[in-house]
């Protein structure tokens, strides 16, 4: 496909299981699994929204900082 990049398997694992880890802790607390990865021109985060209470440092959590 013209234009696509090849998800590189580590890559994938980087935001795959840090992701699930936080859902299945919040799951554990009797919260929502609200966690996912933000990808964007400032790179690659975990976005925990639950953790908003903690600050903006603790509800996103940089993987990679280039352009994804």
């Amino acid at each position: 496909m013209p234009g696509s990049r090849k998800c590189e398997p580590r890559f994938a694992a980087s935001f795959l299981k840090p992701t699930r880890d936080l859902n299945f802790k919040c799951l554990a607390q009797g919260k929502g699994a609200t966690v996912t990865a933000r990808f964007g021109p400032d790179g690659l985060a975990i976005c925990a929204p639950s953790s908003a209470s903690a600050g903006v440092d603790e509800v996103f959590q940089w993987l990679y900082l280039e352009p994804v």
